[in-house]
Order: C-alpha cells, then structure tokens, then sequence
C-alpha cells in the first residue's frame, strides 16, 4: 500500500509585525511569540491572553492565540478565536493562514486551500525573518506551488541564526520537514529536546519525523511521552494510530483514531486511517462507513474514494466500486492505484477489454511500482496467457523482493506454462518469506506430481489440505497423487470431496 502521509504541520505561525494594525506588540504579545517559537503553546496562550485583556479585538493575538490553542488541540476555542480575528479585522492573514492549518490537519484540504489562498492575498510582501518565512512557505504548500516553497524553505536555513537555541533548531527542524529530510530534521529535534528535554511539543515533533523514516517504535515512543502529559491533542492519537496500523496492529489503531473522534468529531485523517485498519481487519461494512464519512467531509478525497471501492470490491459490489474509481480518477487522472482497483471491478462485470486497458495506464502511469505488474500479470494469468503473466510478475519481483504473494503467483503460472522446476523454486520462496500461506503448497504440490515426485506432492497438498480443510482444488490435485500410486479409494474419497467443495474445472491448472 502507498504510504499516505499524516499532515503532522510542522510550520510555525507566531508573526509578530502586522500588516493590518500598526500599534506596537505588547509586551505580553511579545513574549507569547517567543514562546511560540521553543514551543511552549501553553504558556503563550497564557500570554497572548493577558495581551487581549487590554486589547480585545487586537486581531493578530487572537489569531496568534487561536492557533497556540490549535497546538495543544483544543480546536473548538481555536476556531472560536480565528472568528473573533477574522471579525474584528477581515483583512488579518493570520487568522486565515492559521486556520488554513487546522483545516489541512483535519484533511479538510478544500477549506485550507482556501484560507491558505485568502492569506497569500492578504499578504503584501514576502517575510524575511525565518519564523514568518516558514509560514508563508506552508502557505504556497498547502496551495501546491511546491517548487516555491521549496525554494522559501532553503531561504529560511539560509536565514536562520546558526546559534543552537530552542528557537533556531526550531526552525531548522521545520524547513526540513518542508523539504522532506526527516533524518535532519532529528538531528535538530534531538539537539533541542537536550536543551529543553520537558517541552513536550518537541517529542510530538520528533515522533512526526521518526514517522517520516518509517521508525515506528521510536516515532510511539515520543507520541507515548506527548500523550501522557497532554491527553487532549487529537492529531497526536491519530498520528500514533497511523504508526500502529503500519506495525499491522489494527486494533491498538482503532483505538487511537476512536480517542482522535472523541475530542474532534468532524476528523476526515482519522476517519480514513481507520477505514484502512477495519479493510485489514477484513471489516468491510465498517471501513465502506469510515470512507464514506472522510468523503462526506472531505469530498476531493481521491484515496477515499479509491479505498472505498476497493471494499465495495470485496463486497462484490461492482457498480459502486467503478462509480467511486471513476470519481478518483476525476479527481487525480494520474492515480495509477485507482486504475488497478478499476480493473478488478471492470472484469467481475466482464469487461475484459476495459480491463487490460487500466493494467496498461496503471504501468505507464507507475513503472516502478510492483503491485500494477502484479495486477497485470494476474489479469494474463486469468486469461491463460502465461508467459505474459510471467513476465509481469518477474517485473513485480523486481520492485518488491520480499513479496511472498508475487512469488506465489508467479509459481502458480508457472505450473501453468509446464515450468515446474522453476515453479518449485518459486514456491519455496514464497514459503520462506510466509510460511503462513497456503497456496505455495499447493502449486508446489501440483508441480511435484507433474515431475512425478508423488511423496512430496503428498506433503505438499497434506498441508494445503490441513491449513484449509474445504480446499477443493487441493483435494482434486491429491486425488490424481493417489490414482497414480494406485490408490483408487484414496483417489476416489478425495474426488468427492474435490466436488463437495466447488471444485468444477480441473483444467485451470493445467
């Protein structure tokens, strides 16, 4: 599965010049945005609201105070005070820019784009400080110029103080994240936690980059840390889910994403993390549910409407997953996935044509991705072109080695086309990278009869038979094992069984 990522957000908003109020910063203000900035948001909310007793409707500290709020997670008082700034001063870009955030970490990307676009028009110049800088660069990627951005987050290590304070790690941390180079961005996050190593914002930071590096113990390890001292922050469960679910454990994961729904209801991440959990807990209904809510919220959520017709797939309901691929690939014409799961609704409607049209724009679109190969091959194997079939999934070995499911697949087309020491070979690897699976042993097991090596088919399809006991392709198989040892009663028991079970065209393995 594509790694979809979690909108961790690491940019900071705390600007303290003002483009629509030319009255000085308070002291109090001032000293919130340094606060800000080593990422203690509780403490400046504490000071950005002793700023607003003297001046209430001071736009910039609301919406300074409303995203310091948003930190903690505490989104309903933050959206209450981006209102009052956005009341009080239409024309403040803070207050768009800051809610832009908390939109894009809800996966709300229709709302963020467009308060990220209102604030990129409300700003007259591009900022130099770093802190400022790092906004606007989160502005022009939330609006997908991400070439300018790119460019504005060099600037910023460019620009940024080399003194190793909280501050300029900070913001270093930040750039990094922008660019995508999770491992520097550590590297500072670790050299601030030892500078300031009770600041728990650092820890959910660092657990967004560890995410980053696929490193997800230790990416727990810091979400663990944050949680315990802040109970409250949805994007910190949801963000811990995710590293659950890629550990395979669903069920820990659902229980995050159902803390995330207690404290923010409306959460369109969340909703679809755990429709991906409920699909690999085989919970179809409930993962059709959970996507179709993120749709609901979210309705340019092409994923969501990939992996909803995915499950609509398992369900054996065709029509529906088309309608939801067709809809994904409105939205993302490139969306080579949403081609493979088409293809899998367009045959069971028996539109093979159609069909090997998405294999075919699946691989120009992903020619290094091993599971569009994998879909093809399979769709040559389902059409007895063998060689073809083989040929794809020796590409899709290629890009995945360690895919015990392509090895089987390529061992079964290999019985197929006559191979059988080669299908043998395959299937054992197959076996040592899973040797949960079943379906090794029973290609094995065909292959061994072929070459007449009847003791090992028998173990082979023995075992198929064990993990499976109403696999009737496999009693079918053990039946001609026993006829050729002359083992007619055997043979005979084990054919009635090979019927019992579904087991209708002898041929298909030809």
């Amino acid at each position: 599965m594509r790694k979809i990522t979690i909108i961790l957000c690491l940019f900071l908003l705390t600007a303290c010049s003002s483009n629509s109020s030319a009255i000085k910063p308070s002291a109090a203000a001032q000293q919130a945005r340094h606060q800000a900035n080593i990422g203690e948001w509780q403490q400046a909310i504490e000071s950005y609201s002793k700023a607003l007793t003297t001046a209430p409707k001071d736009a910039l500290c609301l919406a300074r105070r409303g995203y310091a709020y948003a930190r903690i997670g505490n989104y309903t008082q933050a959206f209450a005070d981006f209102a009052s700034a956005i009341k009080s001063d239409p024309n403040c870009p803070y207050a768009y820019s800051g809610r832009s955030r908390v939109y894009g970490w809800l996966g709300l990307a229709q709302l963020a784009k467009q308060d990220a676009r209102k604030a990129l028009e409300l700003s007259q110049s591009i900022p130099t400080e770093p802190d400022l800088l790092l906004e606007h660069a989160g502005l022009l990627q939330t609006v997908e110029k991400s070439q300018e951005a790119g460019d504005e987050y060099k600037q910023v290590l460019e620009l940024n103080p080399k003194d190793k304070e909280v501050s300029t790690l900070l913001n270093a941390a930040y750039a990094f994240n922008g660019l995508h180079q999770a491992k520097d961005n550590v590297s500072c996050l670790n050299q601030a936690i030892k500078l300031s190593p009770n600041c728990i914002f650092l820890h959910l930071m660092r657990g967004g980059a560890y995410w980053d590096l696929n490193q997800w113990d230790l990416a727990i390890s810091d979400f663990d840390f944050y949680i315990t001292h802040n109970k409250k922050n949805p994007l910190a469960y949801c963000a811990r889910g995710s590293c659950h679910y890629y550990q395979g454990q669903y069920e820990k994961a659902i229980a995050d994403y159902d803390q995330a729904f207690k404290l923010t209801p409306n959460y369109a991440t969340a909703f679809y993390w755990r429709g991906l959990a409920y699909h690999y807990l085989s919970e179809h209904q409930k993962a059709i549910s959970d996507f179709t809510s993120a749709i609901s919220l979210e309705s340019t959520y092409p994923d969501a409407y990939r992996e909803r017709a995915d499950n609509y797939c398992h369900q054996k309901e065709w029509a529906k997953a088309l309608k939801d691929t067709q809809q994904a690939l409105l939205l993302n014409p490139k969306y080579a996935k949403a081609y493979c799961t088409q293809a899998w609704a367009h045959r069971e409607l028996g539109q093979l044509a159609e069909e090997f049209e998405d294999h075919n724009k699946a691989v120009a679109l992903a020619p290094n991705d091993s599971t569009v190969y994998y879909g093809r091959g399979m769709c040559y194997r389902a059409q007895k072109q063998y060689k073809k079939a083989i040929a794809d999934l020796t590409e899709a070995i290629k890009y995945d080695p360690q895919n015990a499911i392509s090895f089987c697949a390529r061992g079964s087309a290999l019985v197929s086309d006559h191979q059988y020491e080669r299908a043998i070979a395959d299937c054992t690897q197959s076996l040592k990278l899973n040797s949960k699976r079943t379906h090794p042993h029973l290609s094995r097991g065909i292959a061994y009869l072929r070459l007449g090596k009847y003791k090992l088919a028998l173990q082979d399809l023995d075992e198929a038979i064990r993990q499976v006991p109403d696999y009737g392709e496999a009693y079918y198989e053990r039946s001609l094992t026993y006829n050729s040892l002359g083992k007619n009663g055997l043979s005979k028991a084990d054919l009635q069984k090979a019927k019992k079970y579904g087991y209708q065209s002898p041929e298909a393995m030809r």
